[in-house]
């Protein structure tokens, strides 16, 4: 398939290990910025107790995920410990139509899978300060669980080594200070020539020759 050209807005995809707080940075970023809204995805997990439909993630069932795949509905997929997990193009193409930039949390994979058939896509690839702080997060939320514990442990690290494959790596050691600088990373990526002519007018009269 040929790259996808979604004219005007940005594509921005946060991606990090479990627990390294990817979701509650990309939420803080957008409700400080109200040109972001975030691209809900599609999945087969089930639901948790504090979770919205609709907000957290479109719940849906094996067969309707099956069949949305089967029609093309989705930019991305990927499947995570026997759940599926997709990017619907027409959530991300109803944003950009409103004048916004897109927000997705994703996967290494389903970033690498999104910005290969984009061009507008900003990946941005959140650290933890250390791998043993990242472990202690996961040991923290099982809750004294072990199932799935070790293995999750195992895909943290693995995942960490794809970082380098993103145009940002970002550190979370403080969340204001990484805030501050996913903002940053933002403002930059809306100021490049290009974007600033498609998205202005009176730019492109000024700089570009009849």
């Amino acid at each position: 398939m040929g790259v996808v050209r979604m004219s005007g807005g940005l594509i921005i995809v946060f991606t990090a290990a479990s627990g390294t707080g990817k979701t509650t940075l990309a939420r803080k970023l957008i409700e400080q910025d109200g040109m972001l809204k975030a691209s809900v995805s599609y999945t087969t997990r089930e639901r948790r107790s504090d979770e919205v439909d609709g907000e957290s993630y479109h719940f849906v069932s094996s067969e309707q995920f099956s069949d949305m795949a089967d029609r093309g509905d989705f930019l991305e997929r990927t499947s995570i410990y026997g759940n599926k997990y997709g990017t619907v193009k027409r959530e991300v193409d109803k944003i950009i139509s409103q004048g916004k930039d897109a927000v997705l949390v994703l996967d290494w994979q389903g970033a690498a899978i999104l910005k290969d058939k984009c061009s507008n896509v900003v990946s941005i690839f959140l650290l933890p300060p250390s791998l043993n702080l990242l472990e202690q997060r996961l040991e923290n939320r099982s809750m004294g669980q072990e199932k799935n514990l070790s293995e999750r442990k195992e895909r943290a690290s693995s995942e960490l080594l794809h970082g380098v494959d993103f145009d940002y790596i970002v550190v979370n050691d403080n969340l204001d200070a990484a805030l501050a600088e996913l903002a940053a990373i933002v403002t930059a990526e809306r100021l490049k020539a290009p974007r600033q002519i498609n998205r202005h007018a009176h730019i492109a009269q000024m700089v570009t020759k009849d």
